[in-house]
């Protein structure tokens, strides 16, 4: 009966229409029967293919990853009759697309050996599979790349340009245009630009990125509209504390800055806004401008030869990073001040766990500690380097925070000093005596490591991001190579994450799993008193894919060296703590949460 109906099937196909009955018959005698089970892949996207599947019965969904902005997105439904993957026949490309079963699906597939000894018994099957190929290349360079937009079509929004900084904004020349639920839609210039691509994801964490392509007149209108909306008059209102009355001012001025020359006089303050300067009306008092001045001279009184520094400003419940800029002037020293351009998340939206972050905290707060931060995706750790620091200057004042990086990197953090050096010996003994409560490096690998280990003891609070490669599987050697230079570490906290995928909220269902899954759950203590689990299949607000991005699972480890070189590491934190929450509330897949969390 199948027989019969996959030969009506293969008749009825764009590949394979062509061909006699006889040899439609042949093709068929070459092919077998395959079951898969709903949800279930067919085949895999990056995958090396060798077989050509037809649907003869139920349906599958194709579904294009990226890895790089970490989305899926659904593509087309395959129906009965349909097929896919008989470039896989003639070439040994990797897959374009994930085919998943949407129900229970029988597929007849014809491997490439099958194939080959078809293309010799029956020339003209080869023959038509040419031309059939030829025929979809050329469609398809006309289909390629991301969809065209005119701009004229998007309202102007202004909230949209608040996510994200203006200069970055203008580095890839782009201008968001749309935001549905988590989904954020971006037209630029060049959308095939994937070094742009990756540092507008970077900074929008916990958005999935959709890239469309206007053209350079379109972006350059609808960028000077927001040039002019954002260049509207701006109030200024004095408070008791003069940073905070400047960050209100600053956030109504994306692309401004803030210019004090306390040696004027008449005028002190003025803004500056595209290599312009224009007077700040009305002018604050003068007994506000004598505390801002002061302010802004204590910032540099410990380190006279800085020029930049950083501070992390709270006002009205939010951080904001200011970044003040200290040059000669004839009247002498003018400051400018303006809102860095990253944004520092809250601790807590990495760590949603109060009792995680308190023993982040209190791991720093121990003398002479080391945390060293490392995980699947540097840019997740980095922001979380960034976000402990963040805290940490509010509880210490940036007095008490030394960075070591790049300058650059550091408008990025808040601090006072930066310092990039590969010898780390003296600016670490030098915290130490002046008695610099946290030094934090922005990436270290096995010479920093090696310098780091060599002065535990004698040192602040050290942390630091691991920069060179997966770092657990490379921690035993490290641990026996050190010991073998006759210095030893006595121990330290290892912070590490893992991606695990989110499911949609709109379309989740009350999930029963298994008898296995559930023992496995249990084993992994991921198992919750009501067994209550969801699974989400997609739907129209997330296009289908049944995801909504990716979010980190962090796990503590204090990791204790041994005389001889070994190592024992003992969790203070685990993946499974913050994943049982997110599992109860539908927020994760079951069987996601058994891929992310090892067996005990």
């Amino acid at each position: 009966m199948r027989m019969d109906r996959l030969l009506e099937l293969l008749g009825e196909t764009e590949v394979f229409s062509s061909l006699e009955n006889a040899e439609l018959v042949q093709l068929a005698r070459s092919m077998e029967f395959r079951e898969f089970a709903p949800g279930k892949v067919l085949v895999q996207q990056h995958e090396m293919g060798e077989e050509f599947f037809i649907l003869v019965e139920g349906s599958a969904q194709v579904v294009m990853q990226s890895e790089l902005l970490r989305t899926e997105r659904h593509v087309l439904t395959l129906q009965a009759g349909q097929s896919f993957g008989e470039t896989s026949l003639l070439t040994r490309e990797p897959r374009t697309a994930t085919v998943k079963a949407l129900e229970k699906t029988v597929c007849a597939v014809l491997n490439r050996e099958n194939f080959q000894n078809l293309f010799e018994q029956v020339p003209s099957v080869s023959r038509t599979m040419a031309r059939y190929l030829a025929q979809r290349l050329t469609a398809q360079c006309r289909l390629d790349g991301p969809a065209f937009v005119s701009l004229n079509q998007f309202p102007y929004q202004p909230e949209l340009f608040r996510m994200v900084p203006l200069e970055l904004l203008k580095r890839c020349r782009g201008v968001p245009v749309q935001l549905n639920g988590r989904l954020l839609t971006i037209a630029m210039v060049q959308p095939d630009n994937f070094s742009l691509i990756r540092l507008l994801q970077e900074e929008l964490v916990g958005f999935r990125l959709q890239c469309a392509a206007c053209s350079a007149d379109d972006y350059l209108s609808y960028m000077a509209q927001h040039e002019t909306a954002s260049g509207r008059t701006v109030s200024f209102v004095e408070s008791h504390d003069p940073l905070p009355s400047v960050v209100r001012l600053l956030t109504n001025l994306p692309s401004g800055t803030l210019v004090l020359d306390p040696g004027a006089e008449t005028q002190k303050v003025y803004l500056q806004k595209g290599g312009r300067l224009s007077p700040l009306l009305p002018s604050p008092s003068d007994q506000f401008l004598r505390q801002l001045e002061s302010t802004l001279t204590s910032f540099f009184l410990t380190h006279q030869a800085v020029e930049n520094v950083v501070r992390s400003i709270r006002v009205d419940g939010q951080s904001y990073l200011l970044q003040v800029s200290r040059f000669e002037h004839r009247s002498g020293f003018r400051y400018s001040l303006r809102l860095s351009e990253t944004r520092i998340q809250p601790l807590k939206h990495f760590f949603p766990a109060g009792e995680m972050r308190a023993a982040v905290r209190e791991v720093l707060a121990s003398p002479h500690s080391f945390l060293l931060i490392d995980g699947s995706q540097r840019n997740v750790a980095e922001a979380v380097h960034k976000s402990i620091l963040g805290e940490l200057v509010e509880d210490l004042g940036a007095q008490g925070v030394l960075y070591l990086g790049d300058l650059l990197e550091s408008q990025q953090v808040p601090c006072t000093l930066a310092v990039h050096d590969p010898k780390l010996a003296p600016y670490l003994e030098t915290a130490f005596h002046q008695g610099i409560t946290v030094a934090a490096h922005q990436g270290i690998g096995r010479k920093q490591w090696k310098e780091l280990i060599r002065f535990q003891g004698q040192l602040p609070s050290v942390l630091a991001v691991w920069k060179e490669g997966p770092l657990i599987p490379a921690l035993d050697y490290l641990i026996k190579e050190v010991a073998a230079g006759d210095s030893l570490l006595y121990g330290f906290h290892l912070l590490t994450h893992k991606m695990v995928r989110q499911a949609c909220p709109y379309c989740r269902q009350p999930y029963k799993p298994s008898e296995k899954v559930g023992a496995e759950l249990g084993c992994r203590g991921l198992d919750n008193e009501d067994a209550l689990y969801f699974r989400s299949g997609g739907c129209e607000h997330c296009l289908q894919s049944g995801h909504l991005g990716s979010l980190p699972l962090f796990s503590l480890s204090r990791v204790e060296v041994l005389v001889e070189g070994g190592s024992v590491r003992r969790t203070v934190w685990s993946y499974a703590a913050h994943l049982r929450g997110l599992l109860k509330s539908g927020r994760v897949d079951p069987e996601e949460a058994l891929r992310v969390v090892p067996m005990r």
